[in-house]
């Protein structure tokens, strides 16, 4: 085995551990953290029941919209939690070399880019509608979903580094495949 591909395969090896670990405390953040920091916010939310109904579409039928998925956060937090466990499994699987983690991880990815994206931009439009709204209960949770936008976008950036990090321990994975193909071919 050439010397420099004995090197990439170390480096792989090193990188391994710090992908899968970097899996597991995000797991954990979505199986554990998550849930707790989003139920804080149905509390936050009990008042927009309260309000009046109003023109579809406008700010406080959106901000109504929004207290009606605060009410039903229990089955997003249920499939955040699967999808953290589903993360740990999957990082631990990654360690041990299985085939199927590194796919499931990469869609991991994928869907929790697409899915932080998505929750970003409803959480600044319901807080851009209830700032507008000028009512009191609508002031307090406007002002508690700038934490939520920041945490999303945080999301979104951890699983854009997390997709980085396998695609690049993928390249070196080929790169070593390329290399031992090529020494006993010759």
């Amino acid at each position: 085995m050439p010397r420099e591909s004995q090197d990439e395969s170390v480096q792989r090896l090193r990188h391994a551990p710090l992908i899968a670990w970097s899996f597991i405390v995000a797991g954990l953040g979505k199986l554990v953290g998550l849930p707790l920091f989003v139920w804080a916010l149905r509390d936050e939310a009990a008042s927009l029941f309260s309000e009046p109904e109003a023109l579809p579409l406008s700010p406080g039928w959106l901000a109504h919209a929004a207290g009606f998925v605060v009410g039903h956060l229990h089955f997003l937090v249920a499939f955040w939690m699967l999808l953290g466990l589903f993360m740990i499994v999957a990082a631990a699987g990654f360690l041990r070399g299985r085939p199927w983690a590194r796919v499931g991880l990469e869609l991991v990815c994928w869907f929790g880019i697409f899915e932080a994206s998505l929750v970003a931009v409803f959480i600044y439009s319901v807080r851009h509608a209830l700032q507008s709204l000028r009512m009191s209960a609508g002031d307090a949770l406007a002002s508690s979903l700038l934490s939520r936008f920041w945490v999303s976008l945080a999301w979104l950036g951890l699983y854009a580094i997390l997709l980085i990090l396998l695609r690049g321990s993928n390249q070196g994975d080929r790169t070593h495949a390329q290399d031992e193909g090529q020494s006993q071919g010759s």
